[in-house]
């Protein structure tokens, strides 16, 4: 995967989230250049969240701030040992190890239904 696109799509929150931001997440996907056809590697955006942890807590507040459905959610577990992505409303669950791995594929889906929608 480019590794601009994966820098422009694990930014996504953190540019819908600036106060100066008045495009909507679908303009702002759009801008990335991101197609369906392109593969989304869950690897790549893993990396980058590592090399950017700071970026995890902005998809954790884009995914309390969603109210739409169906839809992914991000959250870590009470223990914080771990991290679920879950989906609304078949509770579909996935767990994973830590923040970096759940991020990457929350983001994955995040866009994946994002571009069905247009």
């Amino acid at each position: 995967m480019n590794p601009d696109m994966v820098e422009s799509l694990c930014r996504l929150a953190t540019q819908f989230q600036n106060e100066d931001n008045e495009l909507s997440m679908g303009t702002l996907l759009s801008r990335t250049g991101y197609s369906k056809a392109e593969v989304i590697s869950e690897e790549s955006l893993e990396e980058y969240f590592k090399l950017h942890p700071e970026l995890v807590n902005s998809w954790l507040l884009e995914s309390k701030n969603t109210r739409g459905t169906p839809a992914w959610y991000l959250q870590p577990t009470k223990s914080g040992s771990e991290w679920i992505v879950s989906h609304y409303p078949t509770e579909v669950k996935h767990t994973f190890p830590d923040r970096f791995k759940a991020c990457a594929f929350y983001v994955r889906r995040f866009v994946m239904q994002l571009t069905s929608f247009r």
